[in-house]
């Protein structure tokens, strides 16, 4: 429950934060809010709560809600534009839409329900169109999450069917690593391993909405990557 404000120049702890509510653990989330708060998911329990900054240090963590939906693996947070947030619940298929603007601490209800459940190391690339792809963390599967309300049932956004494409191994929460290239790809470390070879895609999310005229899927290249002995990898 013991959290500690780091100071980046010195490198140290300097201070020791506010303490949290529950023992923080594998599917720990936080999003910086537009007030300047923070919402924080407290992994493998079903806390979660608001951080100011701007509060003495041991008194900046309000924990808002303790019951409901466990943080699990791949869990992880989207911000639309609209400011409200899309919250994805690891190890299930439960999403849930954060509103920072509503009530004293936000409001959290539930939200679309994905195609498939998100998995340790699943995460989310926005695309140019504003839509965002998600890779839940299981080889050969991946699909769109559309934020705009199409219609009255689905207010809250949409997503695409399993699009049937999706990294080459399964990705690992902690280890999986994903970077921007300047082309508008991505370069995939799926901390899947061959032998003592990591498995690595160049991921294009793609653009255009799922099943439209002139949609593009997204694509996962393994020709003409490069290849990386498996070890620890930082970035």
């Amino acid at each position: 429950t013991a959290t500690s404000v780091f100071d980046p120049g010195a490198r140290v702890n300097t201070v020791a934060g506010s303490s949290i509510t529950g023992n923080a653990a594998t599917g720990t989330a936080a999003a910086l809010l537009p007030n300047g708060r923070y919402l924080v998911l407290v992994g493998a329990t079903t806390n979660w709560g608001v951080y100011d900054p701007g509060l003495a240090s041991g008194a900046g963590y309000t924990n808002v809600s303790s019951g409901g939906t466990t943080w699990g693996a791949g869990t992880h947070i989207l911000q639309r534009d609209d400011g409200t947030f899309l919250i994805y619940a690891g190890g299930t298929t439960q999403t849930f839409i954060y509103n920072p603007y509503q009530g004293v601490n936000g409001v959290m209800i539930a939200g679309p329900t994905a195609p498939t459940q998100v998995t340790g190391g699943a995460f989310s690339i926005r695309r140019q169109d504003g839509l965002f792809l998600t890779l839940p963390g299981i080889a050969n599967q991946s699909f769109v999450y559309n934020p705009v309300a199409t219609t009255t049932t689905n207010a809250l956004g949409s997503f695409s069917n399993n699009l049937g494409v999706g990294p080459t191994g399964a990705l690992s929460e902690g280890a999986a690593q994903t970077m921007w290239r300047q082309d508008g790809r991505y370069m995939l470390i799926t901390a899947t391993t061959s032998g003592s070879t990591l498995l690595t895609n160049v991921v294009d999310p793609g653009a255009g909405l799922p099943g439209s005229s002139g949609a593009q899927n997204p694509s996962f290249t393994t020709s003409g990557v490069p290849t990386m002995t498996a070890g620890a990898v930082g970035l």
